[in-house]
């Protein structure tokens, strides 16, 4: 795993953010998924397919184009 890759800390809540495979309709984050824990049981910060936390809480930008 990198240096650069943060899997701890989380930079925001899930009330903050919009989840960009909402948006995309796909997992902008592929296998990078993969290095992100695995939880028994499913929670807000959980990615709806792979069952990982998702990246977006700990790697995002808050700029989204929208058109």
């Amino acid at each position: 795993m990198s240096e650069w890759l943060n899997t701890e800390k989380r930079l925001f809540n899930a009330d903050e953010i919009d989840k960009p495979c909402h948006k995309c309709g796909y997992c902008p984050y592929g296998q990078l998924v993969e290095e992100f824990k695995l939880r028994k049981k499913r929670n807000k910060y959980s990615c709806t397919v792979f069952g990982h936390d998702c990246p977006v809480f700990y790697h995002a930008e808050l700029m989204v184009e929208d058109e």
